[in-house]
């Protein structure tokens, strides 16, 4: 019966009928098991409904992450025996174990028989830290001949050198036809390496790729680009790749990306060039959300941006690009802002200036995540962000600033942050005086999620009063 429901999972993994049935079949051989397969259950259910749960609903959600920490803590390394894993290993999605990292090693000793046994949707190869340049070849290419592994909807790989042939043998191995997700990082592959994923892959089912730090640079992208073969990408993520301008103009070129929803490129080395030319592009008139973060944009850069019309683009991440008040301004002037629900400046240390140009003009309405994150932000930032009535912001990223318990007060007297949900005050020294103006505050009203990390200013009294207040989603260390 076990064996039937686990079969039942691994062909519909979204359907909860058979794990539902699968906890009521433990009930007499494994109560805690069944306990645990239905808190997990039910937890799914209310965070996808995330935005609208009500207090109640918020607590219930807390309590049970709390039930399933503690059953895990209890049973996890026995659950996990019979298939040799650890709990280290294993990440536990709706009651089941569906996400496992594990060494080489670790693969050809347990992975073939715990992947068989259990419903693992995502893999996770670690390594090699030993082995020499062929290591990773040797294991990919054994990993190529596997039988299907039903259900595996991922595969990562990271470190080490993969030579053009061992990435042909994967990208066409029969038992990875199910593939949707492929993520290699640190796997340096080389311009020829994406030109052979491009022209040999055979995963007709791939909506994701991610080639982090792979060395493929612009000329990588360009094969990329004219492949066929990846038409069907909806996410492309192209961390650190040294692609440039060149390559960013060939993505924004390529006909085959029609469909992607989706693009990283940052530390890429694109200037305004690049960048104006994706938003540009006629042929990714799909994509909603673009990463340019550390890459060499500048006041410029950001400005051009802002006179692009991308008709889908609702979230764009500008982490580290060096823009300023200017480039601030003539983007809160654009059409461009008014559109994103989510923005992202993190470490562009333009201070209260910088927030002062963002927030000259109303065009923050759709807004619904903001990371001002490690901008040198003080009192005087606090206070022109508090101006704004922003309609629908849940999730405010503060981190690494300047605020103190002053910045804290400041932003207490906002009467527009009715809607926000998560706020993050890591390292930034508001003390306890800050976490009591916090808890005070008459006018966030749905705020559950308080950071305050790597905050020794906060004694275990001024901790306590946050959580008063806010509940368990307050995390922070004391002094």
């Amino acid at each position: 019966m076990l064996r039937q429901l686990h079969d039942a999972i691994c062909a519909r993994p979204d359907d909860d009928t058979a794990r539902e049935a699968l906890a009521r079949a433990y009930d007499p051989l494994d109560a805690a098991r069944g306990a645990f397969i239905r808190a997990q259950l039910a937890r799914a259910r209310l965070e996808a409904r995330q935005d609208e749960l009500g207090d109640d609903e918020q607590v219930r959600c807390d309590d049970l992450r709390r039930r399933e920490a503690e059953l895990l803590h209890q049973s996890a390394a026995g659950w996990l025996d019979p298939v040799g894993l650890v709990p280290a290993e294993v990440q536990w999605s709706r009651g089941l174990p569906e996400n496992v990292s594990l060494s080489w090693e670790r693969l050809w000793l347990v992975g073939r028989a715990a992947l068989g046994a259990l419903p693992v949707r995502h893999l996770h190869v670690l390594g090699p830290w030993r082995g020499g340049r062929r290591y990773l070849a040797r294991q990919v290419q054994r990993l190529a001949r596997w039988p299907a592994l039903p259900g595996l909807e991922s595969l990562t790989l990271t470190n080490g050198v993969l030579e053009p042939r061992a990435l042909a043998a994967l990208s066409c191995a029969p038992g990875l036809a199910e593939l949707a997700a492929l993520t290699l990082t640190g796997v340096r592959i080389g311009s020829a390496g994406a030109a052979t994923l491009a022209t040999t892959a055979r995963l007709p089912r791939l909506r994701a790729l991610t080639l982090q730090s792979c060395d493929i640079g612009p000329a990588g992208c360009e094969g990329l680009a004219a492949s066929p073969q990846l038409a069907g990408l909806h996410a492309l993520g192209l961390w650190a790749n040294r692609a440039g301008d060149r390559g960013a103009v060939a993505l924004a070129s390529a006909a085959a990306l029609g469909e992607l929803r989706a693009l990283t490129l940052s530390g890429n080395r694109v200037g305004p060039v690049g960048a104006v030319a994706l938003l540009e592009s006629t042929h990714l008139v799909e994509l909603r959300r673009l990463d340019l973060s550390v890459n060499p944009l500048g006041d410029e850069g950001v400005a051009r941006l802002g006179a692009t019309r991308p008709p889908a683009l609702d979230e764009l991440e500008l982490g580290d690009v060096g823009v300023g008040s200017s480039g601030l301004a003539a983007l809160a002037r654009s059409t461009l802002l008014g559109r994103l629900r989510v923005l992202r400046l993190p470490h562009n240390f333009f201070g209260a200036a910088g927030v002062r140009a963002l927030t000259a003009v109303p065009h923050l309405e759709r807004l619904e995540v903001l990371d001002l994150s490690s901008n040198s932000l003080e009192v005087e930032a606090m206070s022109a962000l508090t101006s704004v009535a922003f309609a629908a912001l849940r999730t405010l990223d503060l981190t690494c600033n300047r605020l103190g318990s002053e910045g804290v007060r400041a932003l207490t007297r906002a009467r527009g942050l009715a809607e926000l949900r998560e706020l993050d005050l890591t390292a930034n020294s508001i003390g306890d005086e800050g976490a009591a103006l916090l808890a005070g505050a008459a006018h966030l009203p749905r705020l559950r999620v308080v950071r305050v990390d790597h905050d020794t200013t906060i004694s275990a009294a001024g901790l306590a009063r946050l959580r008063a207040r806010f509940g368990p989603g307050v995390t922070g260390a004391t002094m």
